[in-house]
């Protein structure tokens, strides 16, 4: 009985993927963990990066156009920008012929800037929890629970942590790219509304609601 419950404590510190094939340890979470966030925030950066080079281009390429193609770039460009709105207003359009209601969601906006910041939000948890624990005494009360640790699981502690601050550092320069690429892209779709005379509703410029 015993030998069953001590097998069931030591496999419920592992996490198991079966179509990768592997199992993780709860001691790998840092270094793991840190890995994919990592990965995670440098692919949004290179997505985020791609839409505004694309349409930085798009727009400089046609801003001296026509009108027409201008209108069909705006609109075009509008429809499939979710994450990054240059909407600033959340009231759903029901009426053709009255103007547009004026509604902004609760923190929204800024609910989206955390998510950005998640990743970096997380790992930096679990430095400050790791650390937290490492400076904690042991039960004796004696000796910090670092310092209690054979020397190798030290080296193993200290590895682990150096992996996770580098990766911490990587995502937080992601995630500041991140957001001025963000802000870049609505800086120079507000530029090409004001040679269109176009705004979207809520900017608060260009024609009123009810001419969009």
């Amino acid at each position: 009985m015993a030998d069953h419950q001590v097998r069931n404590w030591v496999d419920s510190t592992y996490v198991g993927n079966s179509l990768l094939g592997i199992r993780i340890g709860s001691g790998d979470i840092a270094v793991v963990g840190s890995l994919a966030l990592y990965l995670f925030a440098w692919y949004h950066f290179f997505c985020v990066r791609r839409e505004n080079h694309e349409i930085g281009s798009l727009l400089r390429d046609t801003h001296k156009s026509d009108k027409q193609t201008r209108y069909v770039v705006h609109y075009g460009i509008r429809s499939f920008m979710v994450f990054n709105p240059v909407s600033r207003n959340d009231a759903a359009i029901d009426d053709l012929y009255k103007p547009n209601a004026r509604e902004s969601l609760f923190f929204a906006r800024s609910a989206f800037q955390l998510l950005i910041w998640l990743p970096f939000a997380t790992i930096l948890f679990v430095i400050v929890s790791d650390g937290a624990w490492a400076a904690s005494f042991t039960s004796e009360g004696r000796s910090r629970m670092f310092s209690a640790l054979p020397f190798y699981l030290q080296l193993e502690f200290l590895v682990q942590t150096s992996l996770a601050i580098a990766a911490a550092c990587g995502i937080f320069g992601c995630c500041t790219r991140i957001t001025r690429f963000y802000a870049a892209t609505r800086r120079v779709l507000d530029q090409y509304d004001d040679g269109l005379g176009v705004h979207m509703p809520g900017s608060g410029k260009g024609l009123s609601d009810t001419q969009l």
